[in-house]
This record gives structure tokens, C-alpha cells and sequence, in this order.
């Protein structure tokens, strides 16, 4: 599965197609914050995930096993299970 992956990407660089930055949108109340995906200018960067490690280690001591299927990542590949490299949670 991975080489179709890989030669979709390539492919998609060679025709130099550009795909919009994913981004993530918390609303509390009247204030919203939009997170870019691997944006670090964000000025509570750290306390956000500190706060995403905890609420990770939590899940997980809860049992929590993510559903990882419809990733487009070789995440073995990648041995990266740190939350700062992730892009969002989805908590049920």
C-alpha cells in the first residue's frame, strides 16, 4: 500500500499540485482559536501541548487505542508517536 502512497506523491509533485494547510478549530464560548497543522507561532504553543501530552496519557491509561486505518502514513515507518507531531484528537 505504501508505494501506491508514495507514487500518488510523487506524481502529485510532479504535476505540482498543491494542497491546502489542514488546520484545526477550537470555539470556546465567543473566542476561536485556528490551529495550522505544524504551525509553532502560536503563542500558548507549549501550554497547548502540555495539555494534549496529558489529556494523550490519560486516553491511553484509559485504554484508548486509536483508529489508525485511514491514515495516509506509514506511522511504524515513522516510529513518531510524540503529540506534538500530530495534527489533531479525536476523542469520542
Amino acid at each position: 500500500m505504501w508505494e501506491s502512497v508514495s507514487k500518488v506523491r510523487r506524481l502529485m509533485a510532479d504535476m505540482e499540485v498543491r494542497r491546502e494547510p489542514c488546520y484545526s478549530c477550537i470555539v470556546l464560548g465567543k473566542e476561536s482559536q485556528v490551529f495550522l497543522a505544524g504551525e509553532t507561532s502560536h503563542p500558548e504553543k507549549d501550554e497547548i501541548f502540555g495539555l494534549l501530552k496529558e489529556l494523550d496519557a490519560e486516553m491511553k491509561r484509559r485504554g484508548y487505542i486509536p483508529d489508525t486505518s485511514s491514515v495516509l502514513h506509514d506511522l511504524e515507518q515513522q516510529g513518531n508517536d510524540d503529540c506534538e507531531d500530530c495534527h489533531c484528537f479525536k476523542v469520542h
